[in-house]
């Protein structure tokens, strides 16, 4: 990770707040598709860097996504990973946990995650 580096929490972010870190900016936009419930956007989530053992849902691993979607190996650590609380719930725009996305699709206002990332991750 990048010199001075906290694999615990890397930072903020919220609807009105973007993210930007070592790895690229992250922000939540208004979408019709897929995305987070709105009270989550509008409350804020923390944005954390991998650690082992994360997991999207039950035997989906955080790990095993990265390598099967083809994720460069030196990338895959500065993949920025919302949380609500110790809930992991998108990793960057790649993914949401399902739970997440049952929950966003029940409510009509939802928010996408949209990674700004300056290095090629794929």
């Amino acid at each position: 990770l990048p010199a001075g580096s906290d694999t615990a929490v890397a930072g903020q972010l919220s609807a009105v707040r973007p993210w930007v870190g070592w790895s690229g900016r992250v922000s939540l936009e208004p979408t019709a598709g897929p995305g987070l419930p709105a009270e989550w956007a509008e409350a804020g989530l923390t944005v954390r860097y991998r650690a082992e053992g994360q997991r999207l849902g039950p035997g989906d691993s955080v790990k095993r996504r990265l390598q099967a979607a083809g994720v460069v190996p030196w990338m895959r650590p500065y993949v920025p990973l919302l949380f609500r609380g110790e809930d992991l719930v998108a990793v960057a725009d790649l993914w949401l946990s399902q739970e997440t996305a049952d929950l966003a699709a029940q409510g009509s206002a939802r928010y996408a995650v949209v990674w700004r990332c300056p290095r090629p991750v794929f």
